[in-house]
């Protein structure tokens, strides 16, 4: 008799262990830097652990803008810290790096360590609010956007969806802003080493080589001296005529181009508020732009802006936007101070880089440019 074979019971199907996961560090110089990184290199699947800002050593971190320390991790099941937010599984890059970066304090733990800790709660709610605050606006900004949306749900509405209403809001509010046309005697103000006169260069640039205008300049000196070397060398260049006192502009007719470029003036300096501002209706100039340095901190901006409005200020100018870590700060002053943009500036090159569209150059750089670039039309329409 022949005994029947039997088949080996080692010879079942096995389950093949999932992959470890592996986590990646990238040090960027910006979120939005870091959101083309992560999806170019690692695609869709990757999920970001935490963002850390991280300071040069030495005399580096007086030179150098802090940068971005990013954590992917690729492969293996979503992990979850305490440091970071909890992210929802399917959320782009792009979400959980707006996610994780509105942490306080962000950093790596060990990928066993997380493991072991109890479930987080579901990610949905609160990260379209986190998306609000990891954009730079002013929690008093959150508070009223939310309060004059009361039909959206900010805890649990998607973040493409949330962004767009956003967008649509900030479009709105921006139009309510004042329109002022400048006229024809414009005058660039501001404190000491904000860039008012760098600032004034470009705006008289614009007006020669795009607008073809032939403006006069004058300089005043006031109650401070105001050097002129580089504003005359600047003049003999474009071929406009640099006057030095206030007795030559009545050679001038009232419809002519005129920029005046003052001293600089101190936030508590209130004598020379009301002097600066007697000097100008003297001079019969209406536009009063005030230049702040968007670098600052919010405080010494809005210190800024009531220095401004006690001189009779009616447009704003934003300088050294390249050096501003959270643009989206910029908007609690564009939408609130009733001051109109003219421009964002960049760069200390009076031939620098010039953004006319303040409503657009903001947007762009408030948001990762592809989720800006998503919600700026449906948002346009408001």
């Amino acid at each position: 008799m022949t005994q029947a074979s039997r088949k080996p019971e080692s010879s079942a199907p096995q389950t093949q262990p999932a992959a470890a996961p592996v986590q990646y560090r990238l040090v960027v110089r910006s979120a939005a830097e870091a959101v083309r990184l992560v999806q170019e290199r690692f695609g869709a699947g990757a999920r970001v652990l935490a963002v850390r800002q991280i300071e040069a050593g030495g005399l580096g971190r007086f030179l150098q803008k802090p940068r971005l320390e990013v954590i992917v991790e690729v492969g293996g099941a979503p992990a979850t810290s305490a440091a970071a937010p909890a992210l929802a599984e399917g959320d782009s890059a792009a979400e959980q790096l707006l996610a994780a970066s509105a942490a306080p304090a962000a950093f790596v733990r060990p990928v066993a360590e997380s493991r072991a800790e109890a479930p987080a709660e579901p990610a949905a709610p609160r990260r379209s609010v986190s998306l609000l605050r990891a954009s730079g606006l002013d929690e008093t900004l959150i508070d009223r956007v939310r309060a004059e949306t009361p039909d959206l749900d900010w805890d649990r509405t998607p973040l493409p969806e949330a962004l767009a209403h956003l967008v649509a809001w900030l479009r709105k509010n921006y139009d309510r802003v004042p329109r002022r046309p400048a006229g024809p005697r414009r005058v660039y103000l501001g404190t000491c080493g904000v860039g008012k006169t760098t600032a004034l260069c470009k705006a008289i640039a614009l007006d020669v080589f795009v607008h073809g205008r032939k403006p006069a300049i004058l300089k005043l000196d006031g109650d401070q001296p105001n050097a002129s070397d580089g504003l005359a060398a600047f003049s003999d260049v474009l071929g406009a005529p640099l006057l030095r006192s206030a007795a030559e502009v009545e050679e001038f007719d009232r419809s002519s181009l005129l920029y005046v470029d003052v001293p600089g003036v101190g936030l508590d300096a209130h004598a020379e508020h009301k002097h600066l501002a007697g000097m100008l209706d003297a001079l019969r100039v209406d536009t009063r732009i005030l230049v702040v340095n968007a670098a600052s901190e919010a405080e010494v901006i809005a210190d800024t802006i009531e220095m401004g409005r006690a001189c009779g200020a009616t447009h704003l100018v934003f300088t050294h936007l390249d050096e501003v870590r959270r643009p989206g700060k910029l908007w609690r002053y564009v939408l609130q101070s009733g001051l109109r943009p003219l421009f964002l500036s960049a760069g200390p090159s009076p031939a620098g880089e010039i953004e006319e569209d303040v409503f657009g150059a903001l947007l762009a750089r408030t948001f990762p440019r592809g989720l800006a670039q998503g919600a700026g039309t449906e948002g346009g329409r408001a």
